[in-house]
């Protein structure tokens, strides 16, 4: 009796040691930051100047981040493109959805914006620029490369008692 408790005994420390490392393995990604604590990976300090946004703009679609990515875009953000003759527009849900798809259909992204402007001054609080960039899709060994230029419009917002500028509007134009 005496070994028949202490093998059940044992069994069940095993079972639940088992369990509580299980729980820890499934519900821990230590490579994913959790997503309450989003903020504090993502900086939007260098958003207070345009050329600042710009760069991060960069950066989301080189490392593919399209949290950041939607931290620059304003809530009213449209993306107008020319299809085949016909203009299209996409809101900022929309643009999102098919911008994450982009980045998970790629291997790899590199956005390279070629132009220089000067920054406006602290009381504008809305301003446009046509900007040049590269784009360039790597697809395994296949390499596709687009240079556009697009008309931003953008707003500056104050968030957290701060203003940062953000993307309201973007056009292609080719």
């Amino acid at each position: 009796m005496i070994l028949l408790n202490w093998v059940w005994e044992t069994d069940m420390v095993r079972f639940f040691i088992f369990i509580t490392v299980l729980i820890t393995i499934v519900s821990c990604n230590p490579f994913s930051p959790d997503y309450k604590d989003l903020e504090d990976y993502i900086s939007t300090e260098s958003n207070t100047t345009i050329n600042g946004l710009i760069n991060n703009f960069a950066y989301s679609y080189s490392f593919k981040d399209s949290f950041l990515y939607e931290t620059l875009l304003d809530s009213s953000f449209i993306f107008k493109f020319n299809n085949n003759g016909v203009y299209e527009s996409w809101n900022k849900d929309e643009d999102l959805r098919i911008t994450k798809r982009m980045f998970r259909s790629f291997d790899q992204l590199e956005l390279t914006f070629n132009s220089s402007f000067e920054e406006p001054s602290e009381s504008i609080l809305d301003t446009s620029l046509i900007l040049s960039f590269n784009l360039n899709l790597y697809l395994g060994t296949e390499l596709t490369n687009f240079f556009g230029h697009g008309k931003f419009k953008f707003v500056r917002r104050l968030e957290k008692d701060k203003y940062v500028w953000k993307i309201n509007f973007w056009e292609d134009l080719q």
